[in-house]
This record gives C-alpha cells, sequence and structure tokens, in this order.
C-alpha cells in the first residue's frame, strides 16, 4: 500500500439499505400482530381507569380510599355488565321456548309477525317427512 491510501475505518451497507428498511418493518409488524393482545388489553385498561376516574375521585370525598373506591367502582361495573348480559340471554331463552311451545299469550301475536309460526318447529320434530302432520 502507499503511504496516501489508508483503509476504511468504517463498512457501510449502502447496497442493501433498502432490504435492511423492509427486514425491520417486517420484525415491526410481527411485533405487534403478537403482541396485539396485550397491547388492546392495556389500552382498554388504560381507557377504563380515564372514565372511571371521576367516580373514584368522587368516592374520594367520601374519605373512601382510591384502591377501594377503585374496586368499588370495578365491581359496579361488572354487575351492570352481567345484569346486562343475563337479561338480554333470558329474554332470548324465553322467545325461543314460546315460539316452539307456540304458547306466548299475548306475544304469540309478535312472534307471528316476526316470522315464527308458533308450533312449527315441533311438528317437523315429530314427522319424518318434515311436514306437519
Amino acid at each position: 500500500m502507499s503511504a496516501t491510501q489508508t483503509p476504511p475505518s468504517v463498512v457501510r451497507f449502502t447496497s442493501s439499505n433498502f432490504s435492511m428498511r423492509v427486514l425491520a418493518a417486517a420484525i415491526i409488524l410481527l411485533f405487534f400482530y403478537y403482541a396485539a393482545g396485550v397491547v388492546i388489553t392495556l389500552l382498554l385498561s388504560i381507557l377504563l381507569a380515564y372514565f372511571l376516574d371521576p367516580a373514584v375521585e368522587f368516592l374520594e370525598k367520601w374519605r373512601v380510599p382510591r384502591t377501594v373506591g377503585a374496586m368499588i367502582m370495578v365491581l359496579i361495573l361488572i354487575a351492570v355488565d352481567t345484569h346486562r348480559g343475563l337479561r338480554f340471554e333470558l329474554a332470548e331463552v324465553q322467545r325461543r321456548i314460546a315460539a316452539s311451545c307456540g304458547g306466548g299469550g299475548g306475544q304469540d301475536q309478535r312472534y307471528r309477525s316476526a316470522g315464527f309460526s308458533g308450533n312449527a318447529g315441533a311438528g317437523r320434530l315429530f314427522s319424518s317427512s318434515g311436514t306437519r302432520g
């Protein structure tokens, strides 16, 4: 080597710069794909804390400790959600029973207008050809 030329001290990958960006983007997307459950859970918990904070502060004015107030608010939220779910589930079970039995009292006309024909389901169960008779 001559005295004027020095070896390069830093090696740069200029030809594969695009490849490295694509690889980095793929790794980031895979991370978000596999971490979606955790990220969604964290975001929902932050949102829940944000919305329940005024109620917890209201309980703090009554000298309820913040942790106890937060627990009370979460339990109330769970109770309301469970009540809503059970109410809709019980209404669906009631509707199915009334539609399959042909009964329902005053609600019979409402089921018929919704497309349920009373005892038609039970008739199909007991006949081999699928028609009532």
